[in-house]
């Protein structure tokens, strides 16, 4: 898992949205809002299944490398062998990742209109589990509340939920 490299890519499509926006036009980027959401989405909601127990550097002690064996092997058994139960992308356990990721959202939600309610509706419901991660070793950064929050403003305060919709 390659926060950083994820970081990178994240940080490019989001430049790149912006100058979609710029060029195109907001209507034009928000016609492929479903189609650029979609992988962004499972990122999103791969931040609680990858943060669950995770343990900080500083929380780190002296681990029997068997009985940490005997534990992983155990959980994989326990889950019928193999992860189905969705995606859990070890990339977003890094804050950085998942700011950058919420910057992507944040740039796209600025720079594009979706066409209707029910493209935003996925993204709102894939943000708030975002609120309640409250664990101090799952703990979201200052930063990535704060994106959390402003793309949740930004989200609301789309066209798609004006009266006139």
């Amino acid at each position: 898992h390659d926060s950083k490299a994820l970081s990178a890519c994240l940080r490019r499509l989001a430049d790149t949205l912006k100058s979609a926006g710029m060029d195109f036009g907001s209507d034009a980027v928000g016609a492929c809002w479903e189609f650029v959401t979609l992988p962004l989405l499972a990122l999103l909601d791969s931040v609680g299944p990858a943060r669950e127990g995770q343990v900080r550097k500083s929380e780190v002690k002296a681990v029997d490398a068997d009985a940490k064996v005997k534990e992983l092997e155990a959980d994989v058994e326990r889950r019928g062998g193999d992860e189905t139960g969705g995606l859990k992308a070890e990339a977003m356990r890094s804050n950085h990742a998942l700011e950058s990721l919420l910057e992507c959202l944040l740039v796209l939600s600025t720079h594009a209109i979706p066409r209707s309610f029910g493209a935003v509706l996925p993204l709102l419901h894939s943000l708030t589990p975002l609120l309640g991660i409250s664990s101090p070793s799952d703990a979201l950064s200052e930063e990535a509340n704060a994106l959390t929050f402003r793309l949740l403003r930004q989200l609301l305060s789309l066209p798609v939920f004006d009266d006139n919709s």
